[in-house]
């Protein structure tokens, strides 16, 4: 049985405010982004991404996971979780306050390596992005082009 989250298994994390999310928002992730590198999650989860360069290395970028779950109201906030910084070889399990969330970045950080090596010997050294899928990340590249003074024209 897949894992499903209901009112009654979210209540003790953000109180009544539960109640304010239909089924579709506590089972579905909405993902946003926001340009040109803050990328947070919609819906009770409030997961928050934010990618930077690492210095002029073309090959490597910072990623950061912040969680900023709602609290109840009239509920005593625990002090802020100290930052942890990973290593580029590190695996985000080695963040076991991150929960169930730390495989799940395990996995989908795998494969980046390898795509990332792909792309740099791919042959054209271009790729195509589908239609209506991938138009967020057209617009993204889009954007950055304008913001970067790059016309595309040769």
């Amino acid at each position: 049985m897949p894992n499903v989250l209901t009112t009654d298994n979210l209540r003790g994390l953000i109180g009544d405010e539960v109640e304010q999310y239909s089924d579709a928002e506590l089972n579905d992730s909405g993902y946003n982004s926001l340009f040109p590198n803050f990328s947070p999650w919609s819906g009770w989860a409030r997961i928050v991404y934010r990618f930077r360069p690492n210095g002029d290395n073309p090959d490597e970028c910072l990623m950061q996971v912040m969680l900023l779950s709602p609290w109840p109201e009239g509920k005593a906030k625990p002090a802020p979780r100290p930052t942890r910084h990973l290593g580029p070889d590190d695996r985000w399990t080695a963040a076991p306050e991150l929960g169930a969330l730390a495989r799940v970045f395990d996995q989908d950080v795998g494969n980046l390596p390898s795509t990332h090596n792909g792309l740099k010997t791919k042959e054209p050294p271009y790729i195509w992005l589908a239609a209506y899928q991938e138009s967020a990340i057209r617009h993204f590249h889009d954007l950055y082009d304008q913001r970067l003074g790059i016309t595309g024209e040769d």
